[in-house]
């Protein structure tokens, strides 16, 4: 086992701050005046089942292609993919992902007291849009009457989430699947049960047959499908800490819990087997990162307190880091590609520039964003809050 340990530099660089952005008190038209955003035509989501076998997969890192536009004012075209439907209450979107030319997420809406869906809590529902469909496609159901779905992911082929079920023993989740492209009425299949104590925050699709599952413990799993009835092996217990995160590089995939600064490489290999690449002190109110996202050689580990440290990984050892100074905020998610790390907070959605010495950041949407999704196409992200006139609304952000 090797253990990656460094020292992150002292150079802090200026953060500019620039470009058109979509803000959640807009009325889900179009702005007036801003031909930036629109409503794409209607696609019939149905009519794009048989393409289900084409594109990218997303256990590939969206590497081949670098956007076009910096997000910075220069024509970044962004595309309401869905408006919420009105049944008065408000939508939260939740564990957005991407395949086969769909958008995939789970929409929670409060339906119990005690619910909270903006953490997640509460009835959801999966479903899935077409990306070149406008904001008036109606989204496809793909799974409905679930409860508390947060994690969530796609291969090329299938889409997985957990949903907590209520059983004769009492409450537990289970990891669910159900073909990208199925059509009315889709089966889900259950793949995965887990134990009645075991809280899922995360799922990661490496690969069509293997996913990681983290848990609200920090600990994570190896999911393997290969066969009809998938043998995982135990859960990897030493992991960072609670409330672990999960980045994916081109180069290999990290765990990282706000309540330490050593970063977990995940080895698909060897899942039992655990190094570290350790990023600098976030403080506070934790030590550890508050997001983490990789871009397709680096790891970047976001701190409460405001800074970026972005960490090379490509040779197999951390290379020198660099610091950037970016606002403070409530930081949720983080993800990359070949250019951007993109960053979702409560204040709203931002893209870094790391091709940039300046470390440039750019707004593109101002609202609470808790997931953001990347793909050679284009980011993809839902828009949340009470307050806000788009929430619940699913948008997407074309690369070129």
């Amino acid at each position: 086992m090797r253990f990656w340990a460094s020292a992150i530099g002292i150079g802090i660089v200026g953060v500019l701050a620039c470009g058109r952005v979509l803000d959640d008190d807009a009325p889900a038209a179009s702005p007036s005046g801003d031909a930036s955003v629109t409503d794409a035509s209607p696609d019939d989501d149905a009519g794009d089942a048989t393409d289900a076998t084409s594109g990218t997969a997303p256990s590939a890192m969206p590497c081949s292609v670098a956007p076009s536009c910096t997000f910075a004012g220069d024509g970044c075209a962004t595309t309401r993919l869905y408006d919420p439907i009105d049944e008065g209450r408000s939508e939260y979107p939740h564990g957005i992902a991407t395949s086969s030319g769909y958008v995939f997420w789970a929409s929670v809406m409060a339906a119990l007291d005690g619910d909270d869906p903006a953490a997640g809590k509460g009835r959801a529902r999966v479903f899935r849009v077409s990306k070149t469909g406008g904001a008036d496609q109606q989204p496809f159901a793909i799974a409905t009457d679930q409860r508390n779905v947060t994690a969530l992911t796609a291969t090329r082929t299938h889409v997985f989430w957990a949903s907590e079920v209520t059983l004769a023993s009492g409450p537990r989740f289970s990891v669910r699947s159900a073909p990208v492209a199925c059509a009315s009425p889709c089966d889900a299949t259950e793949v995965y049960l887990m134990a009645s104590d075991e809280i899922p925050t995360r799922l990661i699709a490496l690969d069509e047959t293997t996913l990681w599952l983290a848990k609200l413990d920090g600990s994570t799993r190896l999911l393997r499908l290969e066969s009809e009835e998938p043998s995982p092996p135990g859960w990897v217990p030493e992991g960072p800490g609670a409330r672990p995160m999960v980045a994916r590089t081109a180069l290999g995939d990290f765990i990282a819990s706000p309540a330490s600064v050593d970063v977990m490489k995940l080895d698909r290999a060897a899942p039992s087997t655990r190094s570290f690449v350790s990023v600098p002190e976030g403080g506070p109110p934790d030590p550890g990162p508050a997001a983490l996202g990789g871009t397709c050689d680096s790891l970047w580990a976001v701190s409460a307190s405001g800074s970026l440290f972005g960490v090379g990984v490509g040779s197999g050892q951390p290379t020198a880091p660099r610091t950037l100074v970016i606002p403070r905020d409530t930081w949720f998610d983080a993800v990359g590609d070949a250019r951007f790390v993109y960053l979702a907070a409560l204040g709203g959605l931002k893209a870094l520039d790391t091709t940039s010495p300046a470390g440039v950041v750019s707004d593109i949407y101002k609202g609470s964003v808790r997931y953001v999704a990347v793909d050679d196409d284009g980011v993809y992200f839902g828009a949340q809050g009470e307050t806000s006139l788009n929430a619940g609304a699913i948008y997407m952000v074309a690369k070129k």
